[in-house]
């Protein structure tokens, strides 16, 4: 029969607990050597369980890289791809058709040419708050394939259309962008809110959770490194070399290639969509109370959560804005490096885009290995951020006329690229996971889509009011913007790192019930709270660890006992449970056989002698069972 001991580590599990004190209760030195101290013993988990990988098959490890990271941002990888292709295919357009798309063009109205950039960033604000909806409304799997049918057939129009004129055809390609936008903004809030759902066990997603979501919206980087070496690519082949000129014949041959292998890899992925990619729908149905859409649930997030929406929204739209800068200042500081303008930069605006996005991508994949540890976390992720723009921006506009002499190159170029790194490592990706992880399950997709929507309406709005003023004054815009950020950080925004998403959800049923004091659990910690919710609204003052580790002792014993009922409803039907956690407690037979041995009157105190072990034996025991779960998790791999 299991002892307290035993239920110590399913109530208390020693990845957030330090015997029965949860890790951000611990005294600050005592916190310190706990943090820092699993961010070593994770780092060398992660490293015996690649050299395991490796020495069974090589590539492996590259395998499961695809398989984990790869294939979650398949759609986010097109985005990046696309997308960024609107940009250097206008430059190269307009060293084509300058009578369409150069500065003065005569066959081409100037506004619709713009609008063909515009277009899909519309399209993607639509496609953000709709597709989200959608993705709450009908599941994450079905979402999902509704999302690469749709990209499958815009980029089908990317890479067909044509026109009768040469307006005619920035016509249709304005059509095409819109389409395209509206399901690949769905790729948002879908690909965020599916893998922070995907199956597995519940120590992993409080320990490894935010690298999964990074690591898929990573791929967001490397389809811009993969669409801007294809077009490299392209018009060596077609061209012959990188010299100018450009025939209308060789730009076409090179824009329509990259659209169709781009294409083909958005096929790729609505197949596995289809047959292969088991996403998981489980905590969207169990947190459901209903077969369509939760409109109840949003209403009362919307009055619950507010301040959340109004940092996640608004920092997502003050980061997108800042990242405009680095664009107005790439072509002069090309032309101060190379000496070269025009068409005969276009190859070097390439090259540098190129060494630009490898900066990117290093962002990128530094967040996605520092975003879980816990004296790291997003808030600090995205403050240091933050504070990092505002600094190379508002320097960059008070010393411009200095940095961009020839002398001074050299610093012109660490700040751009400082700039490329900072945005990822920092805002860019601490918006993308907590506009997804700050919400509950049922609606999480539609605050995400609403988020993101406001992130692209910054973006928006630095592309049209930036477009028309000097570097220098945007400069100072942005870092401004970047202040605004650092602002509503601070106010708003919550910390979820170590914070098991079943704890958020236990949380939000309190709410939905209208029993939200009756919660005491680490959802209401104040260390997972934003100031706004300490300071205002006091939402702290319901934290109680030893009236919430009597809660969570009852809701254990009724789960174990519901279970145990279930299955002999199911010996007597012949049907089969499943569970969506791998670790799920009331699987656990010490666990199930402590509350089939306790009679219902009795309940551990804390002056049982069992209950009085010390914590080195209760750590040695969780020891025990984490070294077995790791062998366990190689085999699986």
């Amino acid at each position: 029969m299991a002892t307290p001991r035993e239920l110590d580590t399913t109530l208390c599990p020693d990845d957030i607990y330090l015997g029965r004190t949860y890790w951000a209760d611990l005294p600050w030195a005592q916190r310190q050597r706990f943090t820092f101290g699993q961010s070593g013993s994770e780092a060398s988990r992660d490293a015996k369980l690649l050299w395991h990988m490796f020495v069974k098959d090589p590539f492996e490890p590259v395998r499961a890289y695809f398989r984990h990271a790869w294939t979650p941002g398949l759609g986010l990888f097109t985005e990046g791809a696309t997308l960024f292709a609107i940009g250097n295919l206008s430059a190269l357009f307009a060293v084509v058709w300058p009578q369409c798309w150069g500065k003065n063009p005569t066959q081409c109205d100037d506004q619709s040419v713009k609008a063909v950039s515009y277009s899909s960033i519309i399209g993607i604000i639509i496609g953000q708050v709709s597709m989200g909806v959608v993705f709450d409304w009908v599941g994450r799997r079905r979402g999902g394939i509704i999302d690469a049918a749709g990209m499958s057939i815009g980029l089908l129009m990317l890479s067909l259309v044509w026109g009768t004129s040469l307006q005619g055809w920035v016509a249709a390609l304005i059509v095409s962008n819109w389409v395209y936008g509206v399901f690949v903004g769905g790729e948002y809030p879908g690909s965020s809110s599916s893998v922070l759902e995907r199956r597995g066990t519940r120590r992993a997603d409080r320990l490894r959770r935010g690298r999964s979501v990074q690591l898929a919206f990573s791929q967001q980087g490397n389809g811009q490194f993969f669409q801007q070496s294809l077009l490299l690519l392209g018009l060596l082949i077609f061209n012959g070399g990188e010299q100018p000129p450009f025939s209308k014949l060789t730009t076409q041959a090179a824009y329509r290639t990259q659209y169709g292998i781009i294409g083909s890899v958005t096929l790729l992925m609505l197949y596995l969509r289809v047959y292969r990619l088991k996403t998981s729908d489980d905590k969207l149905r169990k947190a459901k109370i209903t077969s369509g859409y939760d409109s109840a649930a949003l209403k009362l997030s919307m009055s619950h959560y507010w301040h959340r929406v109004l940092g996640t929204a608004g920092v997502w739209c003050m980061s997108d804005i800042v990242f405009y800068g680095p664009t107005l200042i790439k072509s002069r500081l090309i032309s101060i490096v190379t000496g070269k303008s025009g068409a005969d930069a276009l190859f070097s605006n390439y090259e540098y885009n190129l060494l630009a996005i490898a900066v990117s991508i290093l962002g990128y994949n530094l967040a996605a290995i520092t975003i879980d540890y816990k004296w790291l976390g997003r808030y600090r992720l995205q403050l240091i951020g933050l504070a990092a723009l505002f600094v190379l921006q508002i320097s960059a506009a008070i010393r411009f006329e200095t940095l961009t002499q020839k002398d001074n190159v050299k610093s012109f170029e660490a700040i751009y690229f400082l700039i490329q790194f900072f945005t990822q490592w920092g805002s860019n990706a601490t918006t993308f996971l907590l506009a997804a992880e700050l919400y509950p399950a049922e609606i999480r997709a539609t605050t995400a889509g609403i988020s993101a929507a406001w992130g692209k309406i910054g973006a928006l709005a630095a592309t049209v009011a930036l477009a028309e003023t000097t570097a220098q004054t945007a400069f100072y815009v942005t870092g401004g913007a970047a202040a605004i950020g650092m602002v509503l950080t601070l106010l708003f925004t919550a910390d979820t790192t170590g914070l098991d998403l079943g704890e958020s959800e236990r949380y939000w049923r309190a709410v939905r019930a209208g029993r939200e004091h009756e919660y005491h659990g680490v959802a209401v910690h104040p260390r997972h709270l934003s100031l706004f919710e300490r300071l205002i609204l006091k939402r702290h003052k319901a934290y109680d660890p030893e009236l919430d580790r009597q809660a969570r002792f009852a809701e254990l014993e009724a789960a174990v006992r519901a279970r145990s009922a279930r299955k002999q409803d199911e010996k007597a039907f012949g049907s089969s449970e499943t569970s969506e956690e791998e670790d799920d407690p009331t699987r656990i037979p010490d666990v199930v056989g402590y509350f089939e041995n306790l009679k219902p009157a009795h309940r551990p105190s804390e002056t049982s002698s069992d209950m009085t072990q010390n914590d080195g034996e209760i750590d040695e025991e969780r020891r025990r069972h984490n070294m077995e779960s790791l062998y366990k998790e190689m085999r699986r791999s």
